[in-house]
């Protein structure tokens, strides 16, 4: 559902203002649906996500956020942070304010937290503080649950904070020798649980025997 809402807001986002409708944001996300539909359980799960993207993508189309001409959309990013430490990326959205500053937006389709991790923006506004000539205003979650944003400026401060927090995790796992397992609910889609050396994974079926053919 993710990638298809994403697909068809970039999609949406790439004609000109006078033709963005919220019938025309549909009809992009039911072009995207049907060449990537996959992962649902069954039809009725497919409908059920379709419909829920459906909603969101009409409701971005009446909403403030649909206006304006990006400067990036779904646009991969990179840059060197330190001598042999790249950091990449991916951007949903960037806007370029009236006053030439860059506004760094993140579309999330799931609800909105009761607390908020900026990591991920940060992050990409660490980057694109190298990669454009522009300054850095904000960063944005928009929650297209009701098309909720929920912003923070960006200081020259904050980017150097997160440019050495980034660092010291690099050098971390630079130093890194020994890799201890740590067993949790992801482990039921690894491909490598025959492999693992924690017990209590081993020991869990990840498929109950009476669904086993």
């Amino acid at each position: 559902m993710g990638n298809n809402v994403h697909a068809a807001l970039k999609d949406f986002l790439s004609i000109g203002p006078e033709s963005r409708t919220p019938n025309i944001a549909k009809e992009f996300l039911l072009k995207n649906w049907a060449s990537s539909h996959l992962g649902f359980k069954d039809s009725e799960d497919e409908k059920h996500w379709f419909n829920k993207a459906s909603r969101q993508v009409e409701a971005f189309a009446l909403s403030p956020y649909a206006t304006g001409n990006p400067l990036m959309l779904e646009s991969p990013v990179e840059t060197l942070v330190s001598p042999g430490v790249m950091l990449y990326g991916r951007v949903d959205r960037v806007d370029q304010e009236p006053d030439g500053r860059i506004h760094i937006i993140d579309y999330k389709t799931g609800k909105e937290p009761s607390h908020v991790i900026w990591t991920q923006l940060q992050l990409q506004s660490l980057i694109l503080s190298v990669v454009l000539p522009a300054s850095i205003r904000s960063v944005s979650f928009l929650y297209l649950h009701g098309c909720h944003l929920c912003s923070r400026e960006v200081s020259t401060a904050d980017l150097a904070e997160t440019r050495w927090e980034f660092l010291g995790i690099a050098n971390k796992i630079r130093r890194e020798r020994r890799y201890p397992p740590r067993p949790g609910v992801w482990c039921e889609g690894c491909d490598f649980v025959s492999l693992c050396s924690a017990t209590a994974v081993k020991a869990t079926p990840l498929i109950p025997t009476g669904q086993l053919r």
